[in-house]
């Protein structure tokens, strides 16, 4: 399909070539394989609808609103935050992990003792941050429910009510 700049979806120029019309089909979004398998057997797919920026804005807000009013933890920290602090330890536990690999290598430990030694790591670990992994998977669901209450109110097919 040929593209032309600044153009929007269905502002392209005519053409005088006969099969104008089968290369200038519309394409408004691009299918994934899940989605054409769920096409061929007949099953609704849901398109996402992209939104603006200050539509993303005002549901980033209602969203805590909705929290702060149904939570019983109350309104969560900022979402800017939210996403600083995971970045910050993705970090923390790269640099950890690199520097615990370079200390045992330069020590000379064999590597299935390292490996050995990670997997429990990795096992005392879930076993202590279960009870924290749950607290938090039952705020996310809070936090999803309220994110589609807030885009059905913005989007306008929705209305809450106080």
């Amino acid at each position: 399909m040929a593209t032309y700049p600044n153009e929007s979806p269905g502002q392209r120029p005519a053409s005088n070539d006969p099969d104008a019309l089968s290369t200038a089909q519309l394409q408004e979004q691009q299918t994934s394989t899940l989605m054409e398998i769920k096409g061929a057997l007949g099953i609704p797919v849901d398109r996402a609808v992209p939104m603006n920026p200050a539509d993303i804005h005002r549901v980033d807000d209602l969203q805590d609103e909705l929290m702060a009013t149904g939570s019983p933890e109350g309104r969560p920290p900022s979402h800017a935050l939210r996403m600083a602090e995971w970045r910050w330890l993705a970090l923390g536990i790269a640099v950890l992990l690199a520097g615990g690999l370079v200390w045992a290598v330069t020590q000379g430990v064999d590597a299935w003792w390292i490996v050995l030694s990670g997997l429990l790591l990795i096992c005392l670990l879930g076993i202590g941050a279960a009870p924290v992994l749950y607290a938090g998977m039952l705020r996310g669901g809070e936090e999803r429910n309220a994110r589609k209450t807030a885009s059905a109110v913005v989007k306008g097919s929705a209305v809450i009510n106080r």
